[in-house]
């Protein structure tokens, strides 16, 4: 079946502009967001695209300048493009639903997501990422899920685990059974009608609205993804977490107390 990687990079990516010391008047957008020298899009490029067939970057905020640097800088691999012009005022949902569209054009009938702000360790989890994609005889969608994580944070997504199946997402302050990492893989056809019912209700609403539809069907599985954690308050600190990021260490948005 073919398979589509959609990345949602279409906000302003204003979470990083002062731990990289960007000033906001500048206008970043997160795509162009660089660690170690290199753009978080081409850490998707490289790495998604091993799992995928059609890669897809949902942008935004400064769309244009980053297509055509993306592209400028990638001519081999340049991804797909699809824009949400209401980036402004909507969620995530709306994000995932341009990707989502231009992915069942693509013919796609299995899409991996991925918040475009997100550095992944690609090159060591690909073993995860098949195993994933296998559960998919069974669930509808399946996140990868972490264990390895020093304390919960309250800004974090948290997981409720049920057997082999997610019972819902959520954010708290408890201990959760697990950790939310940011990479889920679902059937196309399934995230797709969820999200329209979401959508419908609340064109503001997040992704994880429609994954959390199809956890109270059952139909949300997980596959532990466990690697150790970096606590993270400081700019210099996520500076060091990333510099360490050699295969053994994951680092999340959603961890950085900034």
């Amino acid at each position: 079946m073919k398979k589509a990687g959609v990345v949602l990079a279409a906000g302003y990516g204003s979470r990083f502009w002062k731990s990289l010391g960007v000033e906001q008047e500048s206008g970043m957008p997160k795509v162009m967001i660089n660690y170690r020298g290199v753009d978080l899009s081409t850490n998707h490029i490289l790495g998604m695209g091993q799992y995928v067939d059609e890669l897809i970057f949902v942008l935004g905020f400064k769309a244009t300048p980053a297509m055509e640097r993306i592209s400028e800088e990638h001519p081999l691999h340049a991804p797909h493009f699809a824009v949400n012009r209401e980036y402004g005022s909507t969620g995530t949902g709306m994000s995932l639903r341009r990707g989502l569209d231009l992915a069942e054009e693509l013919g796609c009938g299995v899409v991996h997501h991925v918040a475009g702000d997100h550095l992944i360790p690609y090159r060591t989890m690909g073993e995860r990422v098949r195993e994933a994609e296998e559960l998919l005889e069974e669930f509808d969608s399946v996140v990868l899920a972490d264990r390895g994580y020093a304390s919960p944070l309250s800004q974090t997504s948290h997981l409720e685990l049920d057997g082999r199946r997610v019972r819902k997402i959520y954010r708290g302050t408890d201990r959760p059974d697990a950790l939310d990492a940011g990479y889920f893989i679902s059937r196309t056809d399934a995230l797709s009608r969820q999200l329209n019912a979401v959508l419908e209700e609340d064109r503001a609403a997040g992704a994880s609205r429609a994954l959390n539809r199809i956890a109270s069907e059952g139909r949300l599985g997980y596959v532990f993804l466990d690697l150790p954690w970096f606590p993270i308050n400081t700019a210099g600190e996520l500076f060091h977490a990333v510099e360490n990021l050699d295969g053994r260490h994951f680092y999340s948005r959603y961890r950085a107390k900034l």
